[in-house]
């Protein structure tokens, strides 16, 4: 119970450092530096929601490599973003990493499952 508790205040303590940080930058004015600050708080707040959620589910009978899906969930979300905050997003570029995100997701389960063996 105390590392769950641990993973909601990260989570508590991410959203809200995202809010004093979105809150208080324009956007249109910020270095790019900052941007990508931005950017990575929004990753990290993602991917640990993505844990939340997956714990939850846990509870009610999923089982899933909750890091590495994650993970994978955090990265497909980011390169979302990304396109479209650069204004490139189109229903093509989803359709491609929503299966590059399932294939990078199988691909570590594979090689955590050979690494395991001792192949």
């Amino acid at each position: 119970m105390q590392q769950r508790q641990r993973q909601l205040l990260a989570i508590i303590a991410l959203i809200g450092a995202d809010g004093l940080f979105f809150g208080s930058t324009d956007p249109q004015s910020v270095p790019a530096w900052l941007t990508i600050v931005g950017f990575g708080l929004m990753i990290a707040t993602v991917y640990l929601v993505a844990r939340l959620l997956l714990v939850i589910g846990s509870w009610y009978g999923l089982q899933v490599r909750q890091r590495r899906l994650a993970m994978v969930v955090a990265m497909v979300l980011g390169g979302v973003l990304a396109l479209q905050s650069i204004g490139e997003l189109s229903v093509r570029d989803v359709a491609v990493l929503l299966p590059l995100g399932l294939l990078g997701y199988t691909y570590l389960a594979i090689s955590g499952r050979s690494a395991r063996s001792g192949s």
